[in-house]
This record gives structure tokens, sequence and C-alpha cells, in this order.
């Protein structure tokens, strides 16, 4: 669905193993819907956080969609992440720009809080 609504010139949409995929070409934007919440243990998202900063160009950004557990009461969704824990599992290879929080709708209509993330790639000088 996403392929029919953008620009097929300037957009390309890749499905494949995250954690051994590789690509020449550096990306300007990485948008993640769920991946990092979901990739397993902490260590693994301190290795997505790793893999994002290697495919995003100097200039790139990654947004990422994550549940939040914040004020939330059993509510079924998304795996559900603190703030703090975001940042000791990105912090490292990426730049915090911006965290605000959102609300996620899954398949079935079913809506829980969650954060925007974005961030740029940290450049060490």
């Amino acid at each position: 669905m996403a392929k029919e609504l953008v620009d097929k010139k300037n957009v390309s949409f890749e499905c494949v193993d995250f954690f051994n995929f590789s690509h020449k070409e550096k990306f300007d934007l990485i948008f993640d819907r769920g991946c990092f919440g979901v990739s397993g243990p902490v260590s693994n998202r301190k290795k997505f956080a790793t893999k994002i900063s290697k495919l995003l160009k100097n200039d790139g950004v990654w947004v990422s969609l994550i549940g939040s557990s914040e004020n939330v009461n059993d509510i079924a969704g998304p795996p559900q992440w603190k703030i703090i824990d975001i940042v000791k599992a990105v912090d490292k290879h990426l730049q915090i720009k911006e965290i605000k929080q959102c609300s996620l709708k899954s398949r079935n209509n079913v809506i829980s809080p969650g954060w925007i993330v974005i961030c740029s790639k940290r450049i060490v000088w």
C-alpha cells in the first residue's frame, strides 16, 4: 500500500532481515514502526541502533514509533518502553533530536500509548 502512495522515483522500500542487511548506499531516512521495540533482548536493541547508524547518511534521520510504558494499565499492544531505556539503547550511535508522545493504532483498532522518536547519526570527530 505504501508503494502506491509515493513517487516511485524518489523512494524505495526494502523488506529484509534487518540484522543481516547490507546496502552500498546510505539512506536519507529510515522509518521504523515497531521493529526496534520487538528486536529481542536489550543487547539486540543496541545492535539495532548501531546498524541504523551505519545505514544512515551523515545527515540522515531515523524515525521510530515505539510503544510507551507511560500511564499504561495492562493495555494490549506493542512492547512498552520508558524514555530512559530508549536513550540507553540508542545514545552511543544516534543523537536523539526529539521524543514526543503519540497514540499507536493496531490492525485491530486497539489504541495504545507510544513514542515518536527522531534521531540523527551521531558524528564523532
